[in-house]
């Protein structure tokens, strides 16, 4: 838990940093954004990383739930079909995870922009993160998980309007390639919207398992209830209710997307900053609560 409070204040402080070394509150503002930007992207990679081991753990309750009722000779076929579905998402996963990165590349390169004599040759090392995200993107967005497919998730496009800047690099990048990273945010927002999803599924599959063998069993019998019977209550009831928040994860993806639209726009501010900040720091509080009940801190 203390590592995910001390994430937060690295995030506050180096945004503030950030802005108070600036010359230009304008520039500041990208400068600032731009750190957002990379903190959410490590914000969603721990829920990424979370909603695959919560994908193992529902799918392992599953298999241990079926089991008495299969043959034996049917066993080994059904585990392995389960293992290589298991796989598939879990690449799924890392793929999302890659995407993520490859907007924090993005999102370094635009802060070095921020400054009134950032050099031209930023441009190609821009263009050549956008041409990484536009090879994997496609893929991505007909990529199925669950029943559900990422591309009927992609929220409608919004207008990049570029005001004046005093640092052409950034201008003319924003102006070539700002509508294209909106749809790639866009893109964030459908991915997280369906993990979310998945997560409330997969939580809910082992959480209900976990209450009926360690809490409602217990109780029910006529043995000694455990020593830890009460606590094993309150972590499962308590991670139960945090599963359904998981859409905080897709909150944040939109706000930093709309935020891209009103900062371009020159319509962004401190209290604007502030609650994107809220809202990353919402996916780390999310990633902490959905981890297994009984996983270690």
């Amino acid at each position: 838990m203390s590592s995910v409070h001390t994430t937060k204040r690295i995030v506050a402080l180096s945004l503030l940093l950030s802005l108070q070394g600036c010359v230009s509150a304008r520039l500041a503002q990208f400068s600032g954004f731009s750190q957002a930007g990379v903190a959410y992207v490590k914000a969603s990679g721990t829920f990424i990383d979370e909603a695959g081991s919560a994908a193992i753990r529902g799918d392992s309750a599953l298999l241990l739930k079926a089991r008495p009722d299969l043959p034996q000779t049917e066993r080994r076929a059904h585990v392995s079909t389960a293992n290589n579905l298991l796989a598939q998402r879990l690449l799924l996963l890392r793929q999302i995870k890659r995407h993520g990165q490859l907007l924090q590349e993005y999102f370094e390169v635009m802060g070095s922009m921020a400054d009134s004599k950032a050099p031209e040759s930023l441009g190609a090392a821009a263009q050549g993160v956008y041409d990484s995200l536009a090879r994997l993107s496609p893929s991505l967005k007909n990529a199925r998980i669950g029943a559900s497919t990422v591309s009927d998730f992609i929220p409608a496009v919004v207008p990049i309007v570029v005001a004046p800047l005093k640092a052409r690099t950034l201008e003319k990048e924003l102006r070539e390639r700002g509508s294209l990273i909106e749809r790639e945010l866009a893109l964030q927002v459908a991915m997280l919207t369906v993990l979310s999803q998945e997560i409330k599924t997969d939580l809910t599959i082992e959480l209900n398992t976990q209450m009926t063998q360690e809490v409602v069993n217990p109780y029910a019998s006529a043995d000694e209830v455990p020593n830890d019977w009460a606590a094993r209550r309150e972590e499962i009831l308590s991670a139960s209710v945090a599963s359904q928040s998981a859409g905080a994860a897709a909150q944040a993806a939109d706000e930093l997307r709309l935020s891209f639209q009103k900062l371009v726009a020159n319509e962004f501010d401190s209290a604007a900053l502030t609650s994107l900040i809220a809202d990353i720091n919402s996916i780390l509080d999310l990633a902490e609560k959905i981890k297994a009940p009984n996983s270690g801190v």
